[in-house]
């Protein structure tokens, strides 16, 4: 056979995977997709997944049904979309918690950089700080006085051994000089359950998980992160008013998918994420939750998986956290 020839049959091939490839996408989705959510019911990615998926089912015209995949801070669901097909068909919805798994296992089950493609940035919710109404700490200089007096000897909730939010709450501990006792749970919904049955005196939580509850004054706020105070929870300081000036925890949330998906796909997806966002009912579910829009692009969202790698990773290694 002919170089000629060679080169003719090859180049043929090569345009014809192109074809295929650029037709798949244009015809994606063509069934179901499953969203995992690596946490339990009623958190704070759950809610956000849900109302997620009505505008996507909407916009894709194939149903986006949410499967709730809970356990070893979140490595179990995060595992099932790792090892998934990339077709688009299986995407994950997870906060940050995703992007410090390698610091708190001795041998990490997924890289979070490697492992998966990164869709787009979803949304930033800030993290409030709350305690048992029936402490005697009023303001978050009462909580760090104490904590300071008698080191370890008030107990917090800490929702996700390892996650984002038990990491949040270290960092504050590091940043006010103070040591607390943490109580592992799975999520923040049986977090809240301790707080309120008096298992833990204090947490630190996503506002969706405990807006309500600061409001019927079933627990005590003390203080959110953020530049401003939440519309919804008027009384509650930041951490900067409440003497906690720097100390930044913002909890993002983004979808994933397995690593390798086509990048058409992606961009889809992601172009998707975009209009869900512009959507007056999702927002609205975003405002009731204390979540701020933060659509992007892939590139950037994957580079803000990169940095969280390292910044919680050293929070992780300060704290001597590991997975149990």
């Amino acid at each position: 056979m002919s170089m000629a020839r060679v080169i003719s049959i090859l180049g043929a091939g090569a345009a014809a995977l192109f074809i295929g490839q650029a037709h798949a996408a244009g015809d994606y989705p063509q069934r179901s997709i499953r969203l995992v959510v690596p946490y339990p019911a009623g958190g704070t990615s759950d809610q956000m997944a849900r109302a997620l998926a009505v505008q996507l089912t909407k916009s894709l015209g194939q149903t986006v049904y949410v499967e709730n995949k809970a356990g070893g801070t979140g490595t179990i669901g995060a595992l099932d979309v790792a090892r998934a097909a990339p077709d688009g068909y299986t995407l994950m919805l997870t906060d940050q918690t995703v992007a410090i798994s390698p610091s708190i296992f001795k041998k990490p089950k997924f890289d979070p950089v490697k492992d998966f493609t990164s869709i787009g940035l979803v949304a930033t919710t800030p993290v409030l700080l709350v305690v048992n109404k029936d402490t005697p700490f009023r303001s978050v200089k009462d909580l760090v006085a104490a904590a300071q007096k008698a080191p370890d000897t008030i107990n917090y909730g800490a929702g996700g051994y390892g996650g984002s939010l038990h990491l949040a709450f270290e960092s504050f501990a590091q940043q006010v000089n103070a040591k607390f006792s943490a109580i592992p749970y799975k999520g923040s919904g049986e977090t809240m359950v301790g707080l309120l049955s008096g298992q833990v005196e204090v947490m630190i939580s996503g506002v969706p998980s405990v807006a309500g509850q600061v409001r019927k004054e079933t627990v005590r706020g003390l203080a959110v992160t953020g530049d401003k105070r939440l519309a919804a929870l008027p009384d509650v300081p930041t951490f900067a008013e409440a003497g906690v000036p720097g100390y930044h925890a913002n909890s993002w949330i983004g979808v994933f998918g397995p690593a390798n998906m086509d990048a058409a796909v992606v961009q889809r997806l992601n172009k998707e994420l975009h209009a869900a966002l512009k959507q007056p009912a999702l927002l609205q579910t975003m405002e009731t939750m204390g979540s701020t829009p933060a659509a992007g692009t892939p590139e950037a969202f994957g580079a803000q998986v990169k940095q969280d790698v390292a910044l919680w990773g050293d929070v992780a290694r300060r704290a001597e956290i590991k997975a149990q």
